[in-house]
């Protein structure tokens, strides 16, 4: 008997930090080299983020805009749902509006502007009341500037799918074969690494996006054909997180989220808890 509490005592030991560790999981901003954890609901995800610092994130069925320690809930009135799409470098709010049927809106400083003739899917928006979309029938990508109607049709032969644009102008397109950048009808790749996909772009041209591979992932930032890579750090026990990244303002301010990814040593601990838990049990049930 007392060689099967042991064995429980040894379950316990080895399962009880691993366990711990699997529900860690968060949101933070990244700035020379520094991280700084977001005080908001874990299961809240960020969309982007603004030169002012304020952080576009969705919220179970809501939005809200993050800046320190304040937290502003964004209201459609009438609606039930409200998706955050993307956040301008000056905080105008793209997103879409649910309520049986959806709407297109943009918020800027405030004021609510409703889009309920837009030419498609949007994706993206800058500062000069442009967006990026795709058409519904998903056929054609396009630039629309909601101040003259005018659509200008993006097509360079692939499957593609426009992810932003900056207030240069310049648009960054995923195809299934590759990343481009977009800009007065020339398209100029983006060498990433394999596995390495874009999500967001700033002013400066400076893209950040996620790179996956073998159970892990890491975040990116590419700055003139200079990638850097990017892995959540916790503070204290120097544990590192699947990272991911999705947005950065022309400060280089960047905003991502992190989960835990098993490493060896804790693959190993559950392994041994989990072996000694069962022949604990398994003891138990013989001599019972």
């Amino acid at each position: 008997m007392a060689t099967m509490k042991h064995l429980f005592i040894i379950a316990f030991l080895f399962l009880i930090p691993t366990l711990a560790k699997a529900d860690s999981f968060g949101n933070f901003t990244y700035q020379n080299g520094a991280f700084t954890t977001l005080s908001v609901p874990a299961q809240d995800y960020p969309v982007g983020i603004d030169n002012a610092g304020d952080i576009l994130m969705g919220e179970g069925n809501g939005t809200v805009i993050v800046n320190g320690n304040t937290v502003t809930s964004l209201n459609i009135p009438g609606e039930i749902t409200v998706l955050p799409l993307a956040i301008s470098p000056n905080g105008t709010v793209l997103g879409r509006a649910i309520n049986f049927t959806s709407t297109y809106f943009s918020q800027t400083q405030g004021t609510v502007t409703l889009y309920p003739n837009a030419p498609g899917f949007l994706n993206g928006v800058n500062d000069n009341g442009q967006f990026v979309g795709t058409t519904f029938d998903g056929q054609r990508n396009f630039i629309y500037d909601a101040k003259t109607g005018a659509v200008t049709n993006i097509s360079d032969g692939n499957s593609s799918f426009l992810k932003a644009i900056n207030d240069n102008g310049a648009v960054l397109e995923l195809t299934r074969n590759g990343t481009f950048i977009y800009k007065a009808g020339l398209f100029t790749p983006l060498v990433l690494p394999n596995g390495c996909s874009a999500t967001a772009m700033n002013d400066i041209g400076t893209v950040v996006g996620n790179c996956f591979g073998a159970g892990s992932g890491s975040g990116f930032i590419d700055k003139n054909g200079l990638i850097s890579y990017v892995n959540y750090t916790a503070p204290g026990n120097g544990d590192v997180f699947y990272t991911q990244l999705s947005g950065i303002n022309d400060v280089g301010e960047v905003v991502g989220s992190f989960s835990d990814v098993p490493e060896p040593s804790s693959l190993v601990s559950l392994l041994v808890g989990i072996s000694a838990l069962a022949l604990a049990i398994t003891l138990h049930k013989f001599w019972a």
